[in-house]
């Protein structure tokens, strides 16, 4: 699985009750934690939380969005 992108990179946080991972996004040029994916139930898949004040260029959604449908299995 690529973790690794060229402005961004994905690492585990930990995993939940039930046995999901959770995932921190972190900018790689400052290491500045920009959000974490974790599953969410109501939507059966893991989503993408944004942290407060972040801002992201289309390479950024472009590679989160990657990274999902990793997790997805696409």
């Amino acid at each position: 699985m690529k973790v690794k992108y060229k402005y961004i990179e994905f690492e585990k946080i930990d995993e939940d009750e039930m046995d999901e991972t959770r995932w921190a996004c972190k900018n790689r040029k400052g290491g500045a934690y920009l959000g974490r994916i974790e599953w969410y139930q109501g939507w059966r898949r893991h989503v993408y939380i944004p942290y407060r004040n972040t801002e992201y260029s289309e390479g950024c959604l472009r590679d989160i969005a990657d990274f999902l449908k990793q997790l997805q299995g696409g």
